[in-house]
Parts: structure tokens; C-alpha cells; sequence
């Protein structure tokens, strides 16, 4: 395999130093790279007449709202753990019963915000074509222990 690379590059490097391909249009210029190089070639039609006439399959909507639910409960974790970094940091033993209370209860409306969430990330894995990368569900045990590790790394 070396000496084929070699060989091509000599080929390359006289052609080039030649000056035969310099007037070439789009010279220096990347290549265009297929938009939709992820979807089977049988299906780039339909989904270029879809995608003209902004008609969206049900799963791709899925996807999206999946997406920036996911993002959005990621994002609301760590605003919260930074919070909670922040009064363990001050060592508020004061109001630390009230803390955890609300602690909790924050907990446990964010277990039913991720409940939501997997159950659409469950639709989607059905609803999705063959060849489309599955989403992985979310847990919020290990979510929280992951950001609030994070926020008092960075306190």
C-alpha cells in the first residue's frame, strides 16, 4: 500500500509542478460533498420531493423535538447543580432542610419530564428507517451525579 501512495504521489506532484491542471475550473476549491450522503439511495428521491415540498416524515419531527428536549433537560441540569455547588460550597446548614426538600422535588418532576422523554425517544427508535442511528434513552440518577461532579470540579 506504501509504494502505491508514493507512486501516486510522484504521478500527483509532476502533474502539478507541470502546470497541466491549474486551469481547471473550481481550482483550489473544495469538493461538494452530498448532502444526503447518511440516506439509502433508494429512498434520496422521495426525500427530495418531501423535502421540496416541506412535507416531514413523523419521525423526523420526533427527532427534532427528541433532540432539543434532551438538550433542554441536560441544560436545566446543570443550571441546577451549579446552584446546588454553590449552597454545599456556603455551607448554608441553615436552610439545608429546605434545600433538600426542594431538591426532591425537583427530582422527582424532572424523573417525569425524562419518563416523557424516553417514551418519545422509544417512538422514534420504532418509527425510524432502517439505517438510521437508534437514540440512547436518558437516566437522571446518572445525569445528576454527572453534573453535579462536573459543577463542583469547576467551583
Amino acid at each position: 500500500m506504501d509504494r502505491w501512495a508514493r507512486i501516486v504521489d510522484h504521478l500527483l506532484s509532476e502533474v502539478i509542478g507541470d502546470g497541466d491542471i491549474s486551469d481547471l475550473p473550481g481550482a483550489g476549491k473544495r469538493l461538494p460533498l452530498n448532502e444526503d450522503c447518511h440516506t439509502p439511495p433508494d429512498q434520496r428521491a422521495a426525500f427530495k420531493i418531501m423535502q421540496d415540498n416541506e412535507v416531514v416524515p413523523g419521525w423526523m419531527t420526533l427527532a427534532k423535538s427528541v433532540e432539543q428536549s434532551e438538550a433542554g433537560i441536560r441544560a436545566e441540569i446543570e443550571s441546577r447543580a451549579k446552584e446546588w455547588a454553590a449552597a454545599l460550597a456556603a455551607g448554608r446548614s441553615a436552610s439545608a432542610g429546605q434545600a433538600n426538600r426542594k431538591r426532591s422535588t425537583y427530582v422527582n418532576q424532572l424523573e417525569e419530564r425524562i419518563e416523557g422523554h424516553n417514551r418519545d425517544v422509544i417512538l422514534h427508535n420504532l418509527k425510524a428507517p432502517r439505517g438510521i442511528p437508534h437514540r440512547s434513552m436518558l437516566n437522571s440518577d446518572q445525569l445528576i451525579k454527572q453534573a453535579l461532579a462536573k459543577a463542583q470540579q469547576e467551583a
